[in-house]
């Protein structure tokens, strides 16, 4: 039996669809000072949907040490001293949205032999392991929408 999508999984696919917030890459969310603007990685969408329905969920903002036109957000605790808090989704997303693990790696091996032989097709010989490595690579929300959609069991240990 396949595994359908739960409710937190659709609003992050639906948010991911709206063409709401443009994509970025490299950081879950970062405010552009050039392009006054807020860039999102498909992840960093999760962490605004738990936001968005009153999840509690710490965040905040600080300048990109490298990039002086960027300040980027994190979300979840803020107490590591490098900077992995941006770049990959606090233990709530984690849990909320039963991701595995922390950039949303792709877990293949729950799929069975079609599934995963279809899922290596869909990827185009993409060798990403994780959602955040299909955003950073230039995959676009609605192609990560469609295959979270069409495989959602190698993203997801259940319905969430």
């Amino acid at each position: 039996m396949s595994q359908e999508l739960g409710p937190w999984q659709q609003a992050w696919v639906a948010s991911l669809r709206s063409g709401d917030n443009p994509q970025g890459r490299g950081l879950l969310c970062c405010f552009s000072e050039k392009d006054k603007e807020y860039f999102f990685c498909c992840l960093g969408i999760a962490c605004e949907v738990l936001l968005t329905n009153e999840i509690k969920l710490p965040f905040g903002m600080r300048k990109h040490k490298d990039e002086i036109s960027c300040n980027y957000f994190w979300y979840g605790d803020e107490s590591t001293e490098d900077d992995d808090f941006a770049l990959t989704l606090p233990i709530e997303a984690v849990e909320v949205f039963c991701f595995y693990g922390s950039e949303g790696t792709i877990m293949s091996s729950q799929l069975n032999k079609r599934d995963r032989t279809a899922l290596d097709k869909a990827l185009e010989g993409n060798r990403m392991s994780s959602l955040a490595g299909l955003n950073d690579t230039g995959w676009t929300f609605e192609q990560i929408a469609d295959l979270v959609e069409r495989f959602p069991k190698a993203f997801f240990s259940k319905a969430a």
